[in-house]
């Protein structure tokens, strides 16, 4: 029975020593905390870095957009500027044409009155 005493209280021994040590003896739960939260900061930094980048490009195509558009309302006042030209052009054009009329008319009434003469 001695023996079997020295088992069992060996075995209680080991099953005290086996309760006395850690439930995580090499701290892997603190490691997998550890890494999820490392994961979770990474990911979070990942967003930010993406949102600040979206909003970069954004300010950048609207900055673009805007002066694709200064540029079109400078060249739609230069094409008006220009038609407007062009207008007063066709305008003196007709002008020269009525009086090249009035002086063919002239002429044909000196002429008439030359021959009436």
């Amino acid at each position: 029975m001695s023996y079997r005493k020295s088992v069992f209280s060996s075995a209680t021994e080991n099953d005290q020593t086996v309760e006395d040590l850690p439930a995580d003896p090499l701290g892997i739960s603190q490691l997998q905390n550890d890494f999820e939260a490392l994961i979770l900061k990474i990911t979070e930094r990942v967003n930010s870095l993406s949102q600040q980048a979206m909003k970069s490009a954004q300010l950048e195509q609207s900055s673009i957009e805007s002066l694709q558009i200064n540029r079109a309302d400078e060249e739609i006042k230069r094409l008006k500027a220009l038609i407007s030209q062009c207008e007063e052009f066709d305008l003196d054009f007709q002008k020269i044409g009525q009086i090249g009329e009035f002086a063919k008319e002239f002429k044909k009434r000196i002429l008439d009155l030359e021959k009436q003469l």
